[in-house]
């Protein structure tokens, strides 16, 4: 995960190449430097020019994220959205980028049918779920406190960090994530998500 201050934009840990032809790897690779880039480049404008948040220093993105009664309390909501807009994207860009097979890994299709019947049945509840989603926001795949799976959404940046359930899996239903090649299509979108998702990573996220 992001480490401390000042907060790096990590390479793309994946091919871009890879994305085409579900999703297009120039608006990716846009989404990446310059959306989701942007949201490093002014929480640490934040930090820097406010002497109040240097308590933030010595932490990470996603222990801002779960202690926000340590953030003063005139910049709580715009350090959330700026970290909560980091820590999403970083969930997002991990879990695409395919590297192998199309279909979920034994271990995370054993939880997806224990909880769901089938991945087929997943996949449409996860695609329900994101065309509920007023505005802008995320859709998410998280494994409850007992270790169920559950699908979450958010509104803006906020994540289900805050709710104190693990997030296995995410997708960005934000407009700037589909608009050029999608239009308006949020539905064919989540489609062409559900053909570049990494499942050896959303395997890493439920096991760790």
């Amino acid at each position: 995960m992001i480490e401390t201050y000042p907060f790096v934009l990590p390479g793309i840990p994946f091919d871009l190449n890879r994305l085409a032809p579900n999703l297009n790897p120039r608006s990716v690779r846009n989404h990446y430097y310059n959306i989701y880039g942007n949201y490093f480049k002014r929480l640490n404008e934040m930090i820097s020019a406010n002497e109040n948040l240097y308590c933030l220093k010595d932490k990470t993105i996603k222990e801002i994220l779960t202690v926000p009664w340590e953030i003063p309390t005139e910049h709580r909501t715009d350090v959330m959205h700026l970290a909560g807009g980091i820590y999403n994207h970083y969930v997002y860009f991990k879990c695409i980028g395919r590297t192998g097979d199309a279909l979920p890994t034994a271990k995370v299709r054993c939880w997806l049918n224990e909880h769901f019947g089938s991945v087929e049945n997943f996949k449409n509840t996860f695609l329900q779920a994101a065309k509920k989603v007023n505005g802008s926001g995320w859709v998410w795949l998280v494994k409850t406190h007992d270790g169920r799976a559950a699908i979450a959404l958010s509104r803006n940046h906020e994540t289900p960090l805050t709710h104190g359930v693990m997030p296995i899996l995410c997708c960005d239903v934000w407009e700037h994530a589909y608009f050029c090649n999608f239009n308006t299509e949020r539905e064919k979108y989540i489609r062409s998500f559900f053909g570049v998702v990494n499942w050896k990573a959303v395997e890493a996220n439920l096991m760790g």
